[in-house]
């Protein structure tokens, strides 16, 4: 199935716009540009968007108790509250950073780590509900996208150097078991990034290179894309007041004279006639 082209939200040029997701206590998409150091809230009503300059590579976030964000904030975590940067953590030594991260149903933030030049040494780690941190698994190259089955029995991840692999979640320790490839995208094609799992359980990834977000059935069969008028589609997220609008963030990064386009770095947003999944909020440990 071929989707409706996305119209453009906002066009800021980011170099890495990554990480949106829908903030529902604020009816605001909240979204990052990772080279540029910057935190985005942008109101879909009127493309208005506000920016915080959070002071180095910000890979992603999450959203915290009342109406801060947790920040997977250059070599580890911090918090985001009313624009100041506090309480921050390095977790990863030095030459790595933290990319994609996503808040899991039970408040568990999973963030995985990249090394300059991507070998496989990135980890994903888990900052536990009580602020602890923990390695998950290792053997990541350029850790991405990640999300639950409705049951939150399994768990997707996208690693841009492999495809997307699906393991087995346990909800009540955050573990992980029996990693194994979900599907995989040619080479020719472009690199997985980050991806979203819809409310009927099928999961949206963003192909880097390629300009699409395909949708793909629980047993890894494509059912659909979006094309996207910007080659280095990064990430995608549902939001809007019912969840039914996906929202589509691009990069600037990597163009050349013969890749470049006049819409890369822009967000972009599309109805695709299915909804997402609220997002969870992290409570601060009592």
């Amino acid at each position: 199935m071929q989707f409706a082209e996305p119209d453009v939200l906002v066009h800021l040029g980011s170099s890495l716009g990554e990480g949106p997701r829908w903030d529902h206590r604020l009816g605001q998409l909240a979204w990052v540009d990772i080279l540029g150091g910057l935190v985005h809230r942008t109101d879909p009503s009127t493309g208005n968007t506000s920016s915080h300059d959070v002071g180095d590579a910000v890979g992603a976030l999450g959203l915290l108790d009342e109406d801060a964000y947790l920040l997977a904030l250059g070599r580890g975590f911090a918090e985001l509250r009313g624009g100041e940067v506090s309480n921050r953590v390095d977790i990863v030594d030095e030459g790595f950073r933290l990319n994609d991260a996503v808040v899991d149903p039970r408040g568990r933030f999973l963030a995985g780590s990249v090394e300059d030049g991507h070998p496989p040494t990135g980890t994903v780690y888990s900052r536990e509900p009580n602020g602890s941190v923990r390695p998950l698994f290792g053997g990541a190259s350029v850790s991405n996208g990640i999300g639950w089955s409705a049951d939150g029995a399994r768990m997707y991840y996208a690693d841009s150097a492999v495809g997307v692999e699906v393991f087995d979640y346990d909800l009540d320790t955050g573990d992980v078991a029996n990693r194994r490839l979900f599907v995989e995208i040619p080479e020719s094609d472009g690199v997985s990034d980050g991806l979203v799992v819809d409310a009927e359980g099928c999961v949206w990834v963003a192909i880097w290179g390629a300009g699409a977000v395909r949708r793909f059935s629980p047993d890894g069969r494509v059912l659909g894309e979006v094309r996207v008028p910007a080659l280095r589609s990064t990430a995608a997220a549902f939001g809007g007041p019912d969840l039914g609008t996906l929202f589509i963030t691009s990069a600037t990064a990597g163009a050349t004279p013969e890749t470049a386009h006049e819409l890369d770095g822009a967000l972009f947003a599309v109805d695709v006639g299915v909804t997402g999944v609220r997002s969870t909020v992290i409570m601060s440990p009592a």
